[in-house]
């Protein structure tokens, strides 16, 4: 009989973890599985971060800003919504599902469900972006918008859509509960279009202050005549000032549109 030790097993070594970076992260926190991660890279990258160098070597923000996706996220949100409110609401007005839509897309619900998804700990921006309060807001709510548009792409339509209708399926009653006092923008443009056919528009005067911490103040028009101004931290909250500005002084003035809208007739007519 030999005795002889048996040969040892060869030890099998264990693979290496893959790093995780933001994207990563926040892929796993979604159960996305992403079919273009570079993708949602850039939907992660505030414009203060493009290009930047990362303070971790295995991670770092796109070359590109989010700026794009954000704008085509802020177009499929609209449509999708819309589409949500035209089936829930089928004895709804225009002017009403204009006034729901808006409060289900407004920058502040948007904002509520970038913090549920916990944007801020996953986006790459500069450093000065994350102390500074004053924009943080539409920052945010821009970086929903940003994902929304990444996860169409990547995902697919049908894909975003349940996704949207999940979230509305949730928070749609507790949302337009309020939204009577939540929209001055649509109060004021259904008020003009009830009345006049027309709606009021907006125009930026001026914008002070750094990048991360800017005021603006714009100015309301009826028919091309100052109605009244506002501030705020960016141009939605600056336009949604000056709307509520310009209900309070028509409200008080009952029949100041219908002066405003005869005085451009009058002038047409001499001209």
């Amino acid at each position: 009989m030999s005795t002889e030790p048996a040969p040892a097993k060869p030890t099998r070594k264990r693979a290496a973890r893959k790093p995780q970076t933001n994207v990563t992260r926040f892929l796993r926190a979604m159960d996305i599985r992403a079919n273009d991660v570079e993708l949602f890279r850039t939907a992660l990258t505030h414009r203060s971060a493009a290009g930047e160098r990362w303070r971790e070597q295995i991670d770092g923000p796109s070359t590109t800003s989010n700026e794009r996706l954000e704008f085509y996220g802020d177009a499929v949100l609209g449509a999708v919504v819309a589409e949500y409110l035209y089936h829930r609401f089928p004895d709804a007005t225009e002017g009403i599902l204009t006034r729901r839509r808006s409060a289900l897309v407004r920058a502040e619900q948007l904002t509520a469900w970038a913090r549920e998804l916990k944007l801020e700990s996953y986006l790459y921006m500069a450093q000065s972006e994350r102390i500074a309060e004053g924009g943080k807001d539409r920052l945010l709510a821009g970086a929903f918008e940003a994902i929304v548009g990444a996860i169409v792409i990547d995902q697919g339509v049908d894909y975003v859509i349940q996704w949207i209708h999940d979230l509305l399926d949730r928070d749609a009653e507790r949302v337009l509960a309020g939204v009577k006092f939540a929209n001055p923008k649509g109060q004021l443009q259904e008020l003009t279009q009830n009345r006049h056919q027309s709606a009021p528009t907006y125009h930026t005067i001026s914008m002070e202050g750094p990048a991360h911490q800017r005021t603006f103040e714009v100015e309301v028009r009826f028919n091309d005549v100052p109605l009244a101004t506002g501030t705020g931290s960016s141009k939605r909250a600056a336009e949604e000032h000056a709307a509520n500005q310009a209900l309070e002084l028509v409200r008080a003035k009952p029949r100041m549109l219908d002066a405003m809208v005869s005085a451009s007739s009058d002038e047409g007519v001499g001209e």
